[in-house]
């Protein structure tokens, strides 16, 4: 199945591959001018397979995320687990992330690239050295695809804060203030941060519905 928030960046998609940010999102719930594009890689990205493979490559693209992000979950697993364990951790998370698995949505960059960086963090917890400057163009890549690069950076700096900084401070300071300024490696550079400001003021928000239900006493919030 295709979500209802993937299709429309295939029209962004065309003005960008034309050669132009769009300013505003026409057909939004709220119209909204002077909007910043930041995730026009997302819209190339999905315009582009669009326009070769119509809705069906919108579904491959959601296979092919998902099965970056369970790869790297898989390999993460092998690294800790038995293969026992490891099957029965994945068929967990697939099963708790059904609904994200099997419908394609934009958040499909998300589910490949953050186990991606994940895997990145875990190895260097395992065995510190350089290879954690690898998440730094992971984030400037996954800034130009989804805002859960965020959620990214959050997990990123807890680990280099609270772990690697024990080790070589130097080095955490530094993957650290790379990742920050990656995620203003986007179309719209110093103007990034009023995207995510913007929507954190979406009618979703505002109206608390969707994704954006404020957690409760309800069993999964819980």
């Amino acid at each position: 199945a295709i979500g209802a928030d993937l299709p429309w960046l295939v029209p962004l998609g065309a003005v960008v591959a034309a050669g132009r940010l769009p300013a505003s999102i026409g057909a939004a719930a709220a119209p909204r001018t002077g909007w910043h594009d930041v995730l026009a890689g997302a819209q190339l990205v999905v315009y582009g397979v669009y326009d070769q493979l119509g809705g069906r490559g919108l579904v491959l693209l959601q296979m092919l995320g998902a099965a970056v992000g369970f790869g790297a979950l898989a390999e993460g697993l092998r690294r800790q687990a038995s293969s026992g364990a490891a099957l029965l951790v994945s068929i967990v998370v697939l099963v708790g992330a059904a609904p994200t698995v099997l419908v394609a949505r934009v958040s499909l960059f998300s589910l490949a690239l953050f186990p991606l960086l994940v895997l990145i963090v875990q190895a260097d917890a395992r065995r510190p050295g350089r290879r954690i400057w690898l998440a730094v163009p992971v984030i400037a890549l996954w800034a130009n695809l989804h805002g859960m690069v965020l959620a990214g950076v959050a997990v990123l700096g807890a680990y280099l804060v609270l772990g690697r900084a024990r080790r070589d401070a130097l080095l955490a300071a530094s993957v650290l203030g790379a990742s920050l300024l990656a995620v203003l490696v986007t179309p719209e550079l110093w103007r990034t941060p009023l995207y995510y400001r913007a929507v954190l003021d979406n009618v979703a928000a505002a109206r608390g519905v969707g994704l954006w239900v404020p957690l409760g006493l309800r069993p999964f919030d819980v």
